[in-house]
């Protein structure tokens, strides 16, 4: 199978898009801020009117909302625990948790308030806060009577809380049902209607969407206003709640899935006359979403329905590009495309998904000021194509409403503003007396459970201090000062990113970090795939030839096709383990001597080389380690900048350090090194570990013999030919190939051994760990990595979908062959039934197959006895299983070793004592009284690598801190794919023995200490002190 030979391949030319992705941001902007321009009349008119606006609106009535959010900012203490409030008060299912939440947040925060300058209602809010506050915090009672109070005060102060917070939701929804939005419209308004929901997780969410679309557009269809098809209420349809997979790499499975379902609510729309706009999604499904939009506008079944929208972001780098591609769109078809231009709601997300994967910069511009300057030139784009655009343009910005009627009036041509329900009312108010524009409300529509999310981006965008009605409702701030033209603000200063920000590839330094590649970016994924088909029939030949035996060598099969051959390993004996210690003894002697910035520096070189050879590892990794892409991609980058790490770490450390002193003396500290590592790696990280080990043991200055897992010898053995590229002296790194049985007692008993790094399983890393306790010689230090019986607790304060999310993908990533992965996911009962339907429906999406298939979540286990143990295993839990699921293989997974991804539910005593290495999830249950006895269990297994927490309420969160015995504990986020540098992994107990790899105490563990102590009083002079002053 050729490598990414199912990239999609999209019927459009979305160059001009792919060339503005990642670009120069200074550069972009230097490009387009000329047309966001005004000449000098135009700009006092702006000015004029913008000024109007804001005064109208402060003089207006103020919603207590906008009062509150401006008393307690969300970039404050009190903000943020508002924040959380209104994030999960609703949601929590029992009431003992939502007490529990109240209880960890109120007390914490100073909810005092300036009652001279604020509203009655805001200070009586104000009153109940702190008088709950002080409730909670009272201990002044007797036990028993206390608890009593607490009772009862829960019962006021929770009620009042939740009303509270769906006061707060009612600012920003307009209804929970479109018949009763509909009975709520106001005749001077046109509205747009959307189904509250995010990205659907599993197909059953797609379908009650679907429906939920459906059932929108059935009832709008017969309460319309108007025969005008642009002046009608609309919906707006979020591609992304259609189909649980809604990526670029699923294309053609969306042709065949979401598409039908698609034009059945286009085909209703357009026979009732209804507009429908397709909703803005994260820059990553920016193609996928244009395809699509083109190609149900080129339907001839459309050709004479106009009222197909597209939603189009300002704050992506390739908005102007995307406007033009659309206005030729129209072009093209004659159609009357109605694009609405708005802002962007998914600015911190996009900002840390670029950071995750290493891009060279970000889709999104770093500076509001930037993405205001972007709006004003994409908004001048489509006034001047009005004639085949109709423009919507969603702002609460009075300077942008200004010139948008300003320029407007001076090319005369028609638009409509639209702006969300409860942002901007008096703004929009002011400007519908003044202007008399159309105007339409983005009104969502649902239940509170499905707010969250498009809620908090609300309170968010609400309570930024950049937010334009944040500002209005801050009387410090000037009107001159809010209506201040963004291109004029731009040339007061210098064009360029924000200086607080830099660009992912820049995060750590001077330390350099490796570039990675973007699932969106089709260009450099097309690239990748034409570098990779080179090595599709290439072999390869591990292990010299060795002085007796095995002449022949081992033919070896890829796991993921065991059709196909990847080359032959020739077998090294106990003579050539004898061999390798005296030439690496040879080499270490003169290698001791180097300077660390010279060793830094091979390090720096070995990185470089990494890159250069990119193409042949990610395939060995796809293919000899069954990887699927974006897993090798992750690995390649991990062992890039374990280099640059190491090599940083090791200037830093091995500096002769000054100590402190007594009078006439001198004494320093030094880091030398040992003398030869045995550095034996696992198959699972086959590049990244094994380059991790060597490195750090090579950059403090000693020699390795490495020998990596049996299953993986070609990695080992490009990365050592790439080693010897990187200004190594000779015979410095020496790689060894053969059982473990058959080379352990040589290599862990050898005289010149000075120590051991390894990786791999407890029961290997205890053998190690007596072999060399029954030495007869120094007692060496053992650095080792082993596995874990890892875990996950959510209570029932958890976003639900983001427990389903981060165990799925921590348990079954990389076929859950990470010393990482997710073992054992305990659930509160109360959201257990939840979470487990979730984690089907995700595991119903899920595709098993060919690593080198761009579409696959999953590929093969490492070997046949990998697969047979699991199957097992498997066998094995079924008979004690409550219940058990699992993903799907196609037929064609006969053709490797793959282990389907399952869950079992079961009890408590049926949990494994040791760890299992597979795509196998174990799942039980607990009560809320249980987290105390939840942290007890884990803890003894004796095991102690990674555990994950979802909670909201931060006294479980403290607890399980405090109490927890592992090395990486992870709040509300997944548990695999530690950060080098920010996230240094490791475990302890019977996970490991530290210090962590990635850390900045890995490398003190291939070091000696020495001190040098000096009498410089020794030739008759103490120095200290004849240079005193009198």
């Amino acid at each position: 199978m050729l490598p990414l030979h199912d990239l999609p391949e999209f019927a459009y030319d979305f160059q001009s898009l792919r060339d503005s992705y990642l670009a120069d941001e200074a550069l972009l902007v230097s490009a387009i801020y000329g047309n966001a321009g005004l000449n000098t009349a135009q700009r006092a008119r702006v000015n004029l009117l913008a000024n109007q606006l804001i005064n109208h609106a402060r003089d207006g009535h103020h919603p207590l909302f906008n009062e509150f959010l401006q008393q307690y900012r969300l970039d404050s203490k009190e903000g943020r625990i508002l924040l959380t409030l209104a994030e999960a008060l609703l949601r929590i299912p029992d009431s003992v948790n939502r007490n529990a939440l109240i209880h960890s947040l109120l007390p914490t925060a100073d909810w005092s308030l300036d009652e001279d300058n604020s509203g009655m209602t805001l200070v009586w809010a104000n009153k109940a806060l702190n008088l709950a506050r002080r409730f909670i915090q009272e201990e002044n009672f007797p036990d028993a009577w206390h608890q009593l109070l607490l009772k009862l005060g829960d019962s006021v102060i929770r009620p009042a809380l939740s009303t509270g917070i769906h006061l707060i939701a009612k600012q920003f929804v307009m209804a929970e049902t479109i018949p009763e939005a509909l009975a709520l419209r106001q005749p001077d308004f046109r509205y747009s209607f959307d189904c509250l929901g995010e990205a659907a997780q599993t197909d059953a969410d797609a379908k009650q969407y679907w429906q939920q679309y459906q059932s929108a557009l059935e009832y709008l269809a017969t309460h319309q206003r108007t025969d005008t098809l642009i002046h009608r209420d609309s919906i707006s349809i979020k591609l992304s709640a259609l189909h649980p997979r809604y990526e670029a790499k699923n294309w053609a499975e969306l042709q065949q899935q979401l598409v039908p379902q698609l034009l059945k609510l286009v085909q209703f729309a357009a026979e009732a006359g209804i507009p429908i706009t397709f909703d803005a999604e994260e820059s990553e499904r920016l193609e996928l979403s244009l395809a699509l939009y083109a190609d149900i506008v080129q339907r001839p079944e459309f050709k004479h329905y106009h009222g197909l929208g597209i939603a189009v972001q300002a704050y992506q780098k390739r908005a102007p590009a995307v406007i033009d591609w659309l206005i030729k769109l129209s072009h093209q078809t004659g159609q009357r495309l109605a694009i609405r231009l708005v802002k962007g709601a998914y600015w911190d997300y996009e900002i840390k998904r670029s950071q995750q994967l290493g891009l060279s910069d970000y889709p999104v511009f770093t500076r509001k000021l930037h993405t205001d300057i972007c709006y004003l030139h994409c908004a001048r784009q489509l006034l001047k194509h009005s004639t085949h655009i109709w423009p919507q343009f969603a702002t609460h910005n009075a300077h942008t409403l200004a010139w948008l009627d300003i320029v407007a009036q001076d090319l005369d041509r028609d638009y409509e503003v639209q702006h969300l329900v409860g942002m901007g009312d008096n703004i929009h108010q002011a400007f519908g007396e003044a202007c008399h524009r159309p105007t339409r409300i983005y009104a969502p529509i649902g239940r509170f459970d499905t707010l969250l999310p498009y809620l908090v981006r609300r309170l968010l965008e609400n309570g930024s201090s950049q937010s334009f009605v944040n500002q209005l409702a801050n009387h410090h701030i000037t009107s001159e000062q809010l209506t201040k033209d963004p291109v004029t603000r731009l040339a007061e200063g210098k064009i360029a990113p924000h200086p607080k920000l830099a660009k992912p590839s820049d995060l750590f330094l001077p330390r350099p970090s490796s570039v990675g590649i973007s699932p969106a970016d089709m260009n450099g994924l097309a690239e990748l795939r034409e570098q990779l088909i080179r090595f599709h029939h290439q072999t390869w030949t591990a292990g010299q030839y060795p002085s007796t035996g095995h002449l022949l060598g081992e033919t070896r099969h890829s796991p993921v096709d065991k059709h196909r051959i990847l080359g032959t390993v020739h077998a090294h004996s106990a003579h050539d383990v004898d061999n390798a210690y005296v030439v690496a003894e040879k080499a270490f002697q003169h290698w001791r001597c180097y300077p660390v910035t010279s060793r830094a520096d091979c390090l720096r070189m070995m990185a470089e080389q990494l890159q250069q050879y990119q193409a042949e590892l990610l395939y060995l990794l796809m293919m000899e380690a069954g990887k699927i892409l974006e897993d090798a991609l992750g690995e390649w980058r991990e062992a890039i900048d374990l280099c640059y790490f190491y090599a940083q770490e090791a200037e830093r450390l091995q500096q002769t350090h000054q100590l402190p002193h007594i009078s006439g003396e001198a004494n320093y500290l030094q880091l030398m090194p040992r003398g030869i590592f045995a550095c034996i790696s696992p198959w699972n990280f086959p590049l990244a570990i094994f380059i991790g080990q060597i490195a750090a043991a090579l950059v403090t200055g000693n020699a390795v013999i490495a020998k990596p897992a049996h299953q993986t010898p070609f990695i080992a053995q490009r990365c050592v030919e790439l080693w010897q590229h990187s200004g190594l002296p000779q015979g410095l790194l020496q790689l060894l190939f053969g059982s473990s049985q058959e080379l352990s007692a040589p290599l862990l008993q050898h005289p010149l051994l000075a120590g051991v790094v390894f990786t791999g399983s407890t029961h290997s890393a205890q053998a190690i760990n007596q072999a060399l306790a029954h030495r007869q010689a120094a007692i060496l230090p053992l650095i080792a990595e082993t596995g874990g019986i890892n875990a996950m607790i959510a209570d029932s304060s958890a976003l639900v979908e983001q427990v389903i999310q981060d165990a799925v993908n921590s348990a079954f990533n990389s076929a859950g062959q990470r010393c990482s992965a997710l073992r054992v996911l305990w659930l509160q009962k109360e959201i257990a039934d939840h979470v487990l339907k979730g984690i089907e429906g995700v595991l119903n999406t899920w595709r098993i197959g060919h690593s080198c298939r761009f579409r696959h979540d999953m590929s093969a286990v490492i070997d046949a006895q990998s697969q047979a143990h699991l199957q097992h295993y498997c066998q094995h839990l079924m008979s004690v299983a409550h219940r058990h699921f699992k993903a799907t293989l196609s037929p064609a997974c006969v053709k490797g070793y793959y282990v389907a991804p399952q869950v079992f539910v079961i009890d408590r005593e049926h949990l494994p004592y040791q760890e299992v290495f597979g795509p196998i999830l174990h799942v039980v249950t607990w009560k809320q009284n249980e987290l105390a006895e939840v942290v007890q269990h884990i803890n003894r297994t004796g095991y102690g690598l990674t555990l994950a927490m979802h909670s909201r309420i931060s006294a479980h969160l403290d607890y399980v801190q405090r109490h927890i015995k592992v090395g990486n504990f992870y709040i509300n986020r997944h548990q695999i794919g530690a950060q080098v540098g920010c996230q240094p992994f490791g475990g302890e107990g019977l996970s490991g023995t530290g210090f962590k790899a990635g850390g900045s105490h890995y490398l003190l563990r291939f070091c000696h200490e020495r001190v040098v102590s000096d009498n410089l009083t020794a030739i008759g002079a103490n120095n200290d002190l004849l240079q005193l002053d009198d």
